[in-house]
């Protein structure tokens, strides 16, 4: 029997891009005994302009729907649901009815490289999400075992870091922790916080790596993705706000990674990081408090 803390919400709009976020969603729901939930979103503009009422486009949407569980041969107990309204809205309502461990979705504008443009209904989700958003971009061999997870130690990081032990502690993954220094660099504040996180992570028996970059010409998101390259990443953990303020809008950095990473991005907001009730990460050890500013 599925595991139902483990539910997937895949949201799909039948362009092809969507057969990304589809196939990633298969291959980790098999990982951790998950089942997926495809969900399609009629929207007013589906029906309104044509020549069809909603209903038909809904029976429409349905048999579409089958057809994809069908094409990349899904779990028998894969549920589908078509819902109306707008895009963004209706997939963040049906997601707080479910709980869901994940939402998985694509890219909307995948060949975009340098581009600051990301699909409205994909950022709208990622900024609202109570639960963590994957972004598809590829469907690598291995799924959360070589993580990246960008650090500005300059920074609170606490919601971040507690974030990359309870998924490591989950998928027995190795965390690459990788900062980009500035010229102006605090140093013995940034070192007194890596001894911290490390003694975090050792007493968490995590596996870990630790790197530091010197900032050259290039943008620190641009060290980040070059790091992920090198380091044959599977995923990038971000927030996508700073852990203080208001998250009402999709930060510089976090919009860049998000658009061009090669690999999928984790995207975890404050109110998903603080979310009560959320069961899909394990406790952690942290005895001496040593996650803190």
């Amino acid at each position: 029997m599925k595991n139902e803390n483990n539910i997937l919400i895949v949201p799909v709009d039948f362009e092809e891009h969507s057969n990304l976020s589809v196939q990633y969603a298969d291959k980790l729901s098999k990982q951790i005994d998950g089942k997926i939930h495809l969900v399609h979103v009629v929207t007013s503009e589906s029906w309104w302009k044509g020549a069809f009422n909603s209903n038909m486009f809904k029976e429409l949407a349905a048999k579409k729907l089958e057809s994809i569980v069908e094409e990349f041969n899904l779990s028998p107990d894969t549920e589908m649901h078509v819902l109306e309204g707008t895009r963004h809205k209706a997939i963040l309502e049906y997601a707080d009815r479910i709980q869901p461990r994940y939402l998985i979705l694509a890219d909307n504008y995948p060949s975009t490289k340098g581009i600051k443009k990301i699909g409205s209904t994909l950022s709208q989700i990622i900024i609202s999400s109570k639960f963590p958003v994957i972004t598809a971009k590829s469907v690598p061999e291995t799924i959360f075992k070589n993580v990246l997870l960008p650090l500005d130690l300059t920074r609170n990081c606490s919601l971040k870091l507690e974030k990359s032990v309870k998924l490591a502690k989950s998928y027995h993954s190795t965390i690459k922790i990788a900062s980009v220094l500035f010229g102006t660099t605090d140093h013995a504040r940034i070192n007194e916080k890596l001894s911290r996180y490390k003694k975090m992570y050792d007493e968490n028996q995590i596996n870990y790596s630790i790197q530091l970059i010197k900032k050259k010409k290039r943008m620190a998101f641009q060290e980040i993705l070059n790091t992920a390259d090198k380091n044959n990443c599977d995923a990038i953990l971000i927030m996508t706000h700073k852990e203080t303020g208001i998250d009402n809008y999709l930060g510089a950095f976090a919009h860049h990674i998000i658009n061009e990473a090669t690999i999928p991005v984790i995207s975890i907001t404050k109110g998903a990081a603080k979310e009560k009730g959320n069961s899909y990460l394990t406790p952690f050890v942290d005895p001496f408090g040593i996650i803190k500013p």
